[in-house]
């Protein structure tokens, strides 16, 4: 996703997902131009499906690593949102 509407996503997230309480939020870069969403945090479930749904809303996926929660286009999505 562009930087742009990672920031927006962001900010979304802190006003939606009320109970997150991150330690740390990045925006990785992924490919020229391109960012994920990095949050390291402890995740209950409320929250999780709060991240869940926000990503859903935005054709985006959701992976946990190690207490690193990874919000990401994946690749057949960023073609499938160009063609629309």
């Amino acid at each position: 996703m562009k930087r742009q509407e990672a920031v927006g996503i962001v900010k979304e997230i802190g006003a939606a997902c009320k109970l997150l309480n991150p330690k740390k939020i990045n925006l990785e870069s992924a490919v020229v131009g391109h960012y994920e969403i990095h949050i390291e945090s402890v995740v209950d479930n409320e929250t999780w499906l709060c991240l869940k749904d926000i990503a859903k809303k935005y054709c985006l996926g959701v992976k946990l690593t190690d207490n690193v929660l990874i919000i990401y286009r994946p690749e057949n999505k960023e073609n499938t949102k160009k063609n629309s």
